[in-house]
């Protein structure tokens, strides 16, 4: 089972904590490692690049049927939605062809986390009711 962690920062009227000089980036590695026995196959930290800063995530992989090319945070093309994901979408192909119908581009064949980057940003808040068919 993968593992993650991160911080979430709900304000924008303060500096992110890993924006902050009293705050050392180090710290998300320290996380990292923390969960290490939960992925050991891969890890990967993605940190909010907006000005105001206001997520960091952290994903240990363990790859079990998305081998290659399944690395997260995962991102869509232009890097505006991210995601870390440990589960299984069961229906991943159909809402893959749904997606590329729609213009859709995935770098992989077969990530069913991919889905969620693109089903994300053709369904928001409809998205986990379409992984759930």
């Amino acid at each position: 089972m993968c593992g993650f962690a991160g911080i979430v920062k709900w304000t924008t009227e303060e500096p992110a904590p890993w924006a902050a000089p009293a705050f050392d980036v180090s710290h998300l590695a320290e996380m990292s490692a923390a969960i290490a026995h939960r992925g050991p196959d891969g890890e990967g930290l993605w940190t909010d690049p907006r000005p105001e800063r206001t997520v960091a995530l952290v994903h240990r992989r363990l790859a079990i049927i998305d081998l290659p090319g399944g690395g997260q945070p995962m991102a869509n093309e232009d890097g505006t939605v991210q995601v870390v994901f440990n589960g299984e979408i069961y229906n991943h192909t159909l809402l893959r062809q749904q997606l590329r119908a729609a213009g859709h581009r995935f770098t992989s064949d077969h990530s069913d986390t991919e889905v969620l980057v693109h089903g994300w940003e053709q369904w928001g808040h409809e998205l986990p009711a379409k992984t759930a068919d």
